[in-house]
């Protein structure tokens, strides 16, 4: 059996009726014989399941006769075979105390080989007693390799940095200083399972990335990887693993990873589902994206397995990778996917044809496996396909079903890049369930939040198509304004402050102390502000009704002049808009100036919500007559369509409710047209009076704070302002006046007198005679207004969310080197 063994023949029948032979005789072996055994098994890949039983009972009753080779050839073979007899392995590593001074520098590495793999493979160590076993030894061993360091070659030093490293035990440091230089003496005899753990070692417990933690290891691998050539790289598991340690230690040449992405290419139909994923992410995280055959080679393994052969966590990694190397879907590509090299250079954008059947194929097997994603899984393939501009509807329902009863054990980061993701492909709408629950999780362990995790959330939730989470805002308020506060440079970043303001204003939550304390950070920070930072802190601050802080406004001002021309159309228009709400009209006039001091721009760059903001600052320049200085001309092409766009965002937010109110109207005989365009100033009123210029405005919930219900937000007071500039003598009604009032009748009255409006109608004592139009529920026409608000505020997406590197280990690689018996 073991001349079988050594010369490599794993004959299945011979080493089947050699086993059952040995099961009989078993109680005759000595210790010599029950290894090499074990030790034949394991050389040639086979198990016989009774004979390894056997020989599990025998050795447990001879152990004392065992010499140093015996145990570790023994440990060895069990771990090899992946028997992992818990009772056996843990007596072999207790007896590796009183041995040690026998065990040479083979044996130690293997029996540390052995027991990483039984610690990390095997079932799991729950019994205290057993862990400590295990940790003696591997203590033991580790002092022993450093007392001999001088005698340890590069394979002992290789497989006893893996064994630790499996292990989850503390690396020593004198170990990973030593491997270079014994590598290197070594490294044209080492095969290639050697290589690929050496630096996978390496990389898994932080080195590689500079001389003092193993950088020269990986300098001499990939020396001898790119010598051999990839024709010599032919094992998928040191293929993957290869790649994964260069990409996390930071390491490689563009030669090296040409080369293992021609390995990766040439072998793909030979690699399992683990390495492909493992060596798609390993390029993701080294942003190499120059390989295309690689990655249609992955591809064309994503759609012939990803329904059948891929686990969550290749699923998840191989969604994640490529959204990382930079693959997007371009909505109005008929489902071919493109990838952005570098920068935002047109002509270095490369077509991928495949990656929408890819995408596909990806979802279809995560739908169908989503129960079985931890909390990782399901936060990195919401963030992916987020990223990557892919909507897939059916894929985030199913995440939404998976992640909503497990959301207790989400750290803050998942939580937050899966709201993100939710909210930037519009799939929220349908998620109320998670929202809500999201919105709990958040409010309820808000300490232990980081402040990107805080303000994505917070966008994720005020950007989202399902307004929900005031409880939320309010709660995340005070939390946000003592770390502004106290200077923290993570949390005083022109971005953070950017988000938190532009999500407060846009969930319209009223939060003085917060915007006090974004002020002051804003000021402190200004000249690091981004053209869009200074629009989004500018439009935030309007919205949210803080316009009496001149302070900022004086300084956003200054720091817009010397940003100069680096403003897109939308941010001009914003920042425009914000002045338009300012008490002092010179303020919005020197912005609009501003806006024209630069090269010509095409206003068919700017959205509908872009123009409507543009038509409003229009107004207040035209009609306020504290303006003395020049105003740069519209053109009349511009005005026409600023004043149509406009007309189109006003009438967004009509409802039953406010149909009631105008059939009351009619029923007094105050005689009105409905959802007036006024052609003059481009406004929109409700119920107007045209002959006798009088106004009927119906204030629903969006005029308001959400927690703050009888405070009007920044965009009303805009608008009340710009109807008092264009001569309107307007009565306002409000949605909960109306909802409560029991005699409609005397509250419409109520509402003219309250403003000093004569209706000017006879019948003063009317009632109704006819049943008022039903309209939607109280619940329902809050969450209608509140969504219906969505299209009438610019859109804003902080970068590309909180997309993360996932600390993800790779399978390692098989048994080290071993002695024949």
């Amino acid at each position: 059996m073991w001349a079988f063994a050594r010369l490599q023949i794993p004959d299945e029948r011979f080493f089947d009726l050699l086993g059952d032979m040995c099961v009989r005789k078993m109680e005759l072996f000595n210790a010599q014989n029950l290894t090499n055994v074990v030790w034949a098994y394991a050389t040639v890949g086979l198990r016989h399941e009774r004979c390894f039983a056997a020989t599990v009972a025998c050795s447990l009753r001879a152990l004392d006769g065992f010499n140093a080779q015996n145990l570790s050839n023994t440990i060895w073979a069990y771990a090899r075979s992946e028997f992992y007899s818990p009772n056996l392995i843990a007596a072999i590593a207790a007896r590796t105390a009183s041995k040690l001074h026998e065990f040479n520098c083979q044996n130690l590495s293997n029996t540390a080989w052995a027991i990483g793999r039984r610690v990390s493979e095997g079932p799991e160590v729950k019994h205290p007693a057993e862990k400590a076993v295990y940790h003696r030894a591997l203590t033991l061993i580790v002092q022993e390799a450093h007392r001999r360091l001088d005698e340890m070659e590069a394979q002992n030093l290789v497989s006893l940095g893996y064994a630790i490293v499996i292990s989850n035990f503390e690396a020593p440091d004198f170990l990973f200083r030593a491997l270079p230089e014994r590598l290197a003496k070594v490294c044209g005899r080492a095969n290639a399972q050697d290589l690929s753990n050496a630096v996978w070692a390496t990389a898994k417990v932080g080195g590689g990335n500079s001389d003092q933690t193993g950088a020269r290891t990986f300098f001499i691998v990939e020396e001898e990887v790119l010598r051999r050539g990839a024709a010599r790289l032919e094992n998928p598991q040191n293929i993957s693993n290869t790649a994964w340690a260069f990409a996390k230690a930071g390491q490689g040449s563009d030669g090296l990873w040409a080369l293992l992405a021609d390995a990766a290419t040439r072998r793909m139909s030979q690699f399992k589902a683990q390495n492909c994923s493992n060596t798609l992410y390993a390029f993701a995280v080294a942003q190499r994206k120059d390989h295309h055959a690689l990655f249609e080679a992955v591809s064309r393994e994503i759609l012939q397995r990803a329904e059948t052969d891929l686990g969550s966590q290749d699923l998840a990694n191989m969604s994640w990778a490529l959204a990382t190397l930079g693959f997007v879907m371009p909505e109005d590509d008929g489902g071919r996917g493109t990838l952005q090299k570098r920068g935002g250079v047109t002509n270095n954008v490369t077509t991928a044809p495949w990656l929408g059947p890819t995408l596909e194929a990806l979802s279809r097997g995560a739908q169908r496996s989503c129960r079985k994603f931890n909390p990782q899984h399901l936060a990195n393939t919401a963030w992916a396909y987020a990223k990557l501009n892919k909507r897939d509807p059916q894929l985030m329902e199913h995440i939404a079903r998976a992640a909503e009863p497990i959301l207790d054990s989400f750290k803050p980061q998942e939580i937050s890049n899966m709201t993100y993701a939710f909210a930037k492909t519009q799939s929220a709408r349908g998620s109320e369930f998670l929202f809500a629950s999201i919105a709990k999780q958040v409010t309820r362990r808000v300490e232990e939040f980081g402040p990107q995790d805080v303000s994505n959330t917070l966008w994720a939730f005020a950007a989202s198509d399902a307004p929900l989470g005031t409880d939320l805002f309010v709660a995340c308020a005070p939390i946000v304004a003592r770390n502004m506060r106290n200077q923290k440079m993570d949390w005083r970043t022109p971005q953070r402050v950017a988000t938190v303001a532009w999500s407060y204003a846009r969930a319209a939550v009223y939060a003085p102390d917060l915007f006090q304390a974004l002020a002051d950070a804003a000021l402190a920070i200004l000249d690091d502000f981004l053209a869009v930072d200074v629009s989004n802190v500018a439009w935030a601050f309007a919205a949210a009704g803080e316009t009496d802080r001149s302070d900022l406004y004086e300084a956003l001002f200054e720091r817009a002049r010397v940003l100069g021309a680096v403003f897109a159309p939308q941010e001009l228009a914003n920042v425009v808009w914000s002045y338009a709400g300012l008490d002092d009209p010179e303020a919005c006039r020197r912005m609009w100036c501003f806006m024209f001091e630069g090269p010509p721009w095409d206003p068919n760059q700017l959205d509908e919500v872009a123009k409507s903001q543009l038509q409003q600052a229009w107004l207040r320049l035209t009609r306020d007559s504290r303006i003395t200085g020049e105003v740069p001309p519209l053109p009349e092409a511009w005005r026409r369509d600023f004043a149509e766009s406009f007309k189109i965002t006003e009438k967004s937010l009509g409802s039953r409710t406010q149909d009631q109110v105008s059939f009351v109207l009619n029923e007094i005989g105050w005689s009105h047209s409905t959802e007036h365009y006024d052609s003059e100033s481009g406004l929109s009123l409700d119920m107007a009076q045209i002959p006798t210029k009088t106004a009927v405005e119906f204030d629903g919930p969006v005029h308001y704070f959400a927690n703050e219900p009888w405070m009007l937000t920044g965009r009303s007071k805009l608008k009340r302002r710009l109807l008092d500039l264009t001569g309107w003598e307007v009565v306002y009604i409000d949605y909960r006046d109306w909802d409560s009032a029991t005699d409609k009748v005397d509250c419409v009255f109520k509402a003219f007198a309250k403003h000093g409006v004569d209706p000017q109608v006879a019948q003063r004592d009317a009632h109704l005679t006819r049943a008022l139009p039903e309209a939607e529920s109280s619940a329902d026409f809050v969450q209608l207004q509140r969504y219906a608000q969505q299209r009438l505020m610019p859109t804003f997406t902080p970068g590309d969310g909180a997309g993360f590197v996932v600390d993800y280990t790779p399978g390692g690689g098989g048994a080290p080197g071993h002695y024949g018996v």
